[in-house]
């Protein structure tokens, strides 16, 4: 740290999550740490295929109760709860998670990682946008305000 962006380690505040002494030995209160969040992680994104997909089955079974009408305004709000969901995922998860996996790495295949880290706040700075205008684009009431607004701009 103090070469590359000189920082102090004793005056830096952090949370160790390397599982590795400096001498290649497993700490296992860190360890522990990696693998609980992972599995926590994990278990979150089961639960949500899971719910999704019965609820995708479910809708599917009484949407024939409803009307045409009914019907659309339901899978419209169906897709965009889907969209909602693959945001936080797309944009939030999968950036932070080959760093916070990378510790694991150099004492099992010998490989020095050295990463700059900037371009995971540019992911995470894009989510807010990409759940309004998902949400905007799915739902048609809203792509029919916003097409009317461009028209009637130009």
């Amino acid at each position: 740290m103090l070469q590359k962006y000189n920082l102090v380690v004793s005056e830096t505040p952090r949370l160790v999550i390397i599982p590795y002494t400096p001498t290649g030995e497993i700490c296992w209160n860190y360890l522990s740490v990696l693998l609980t969040c992972s599995f926590l992680v994990c278990s979150h994104y089961s639960i949500m295929l899971f719910c999704g997909f019965k609820m995708h089955f479910n809708m599917k079974k009484e949407l024939q109760k409803f009307s045409a009408t009914n019907r659309r305004l339901q899978i419209q709000l169906f897709r965009a709860l889907v969209a909602q969901s693959l945001g936080p995922t797309i944009f939030l998860v999968m950036p932070i998670a080959p760093i916070l996996l990378s510790p694991l790495i150099p004492p099992v295949f010998g490989i020095d990682i050295d990463w700059q880290t900037g371009w995971c706040f540019t992911m995470i700075g894009v989510y807010s946008p990409f759940d309004s205008i998902a949400f905007m684009l799915i739902v048609t009431e809203y792509k029919t305000v916003i097409k009317g607004n461009f028209t009637t701009e130009l």
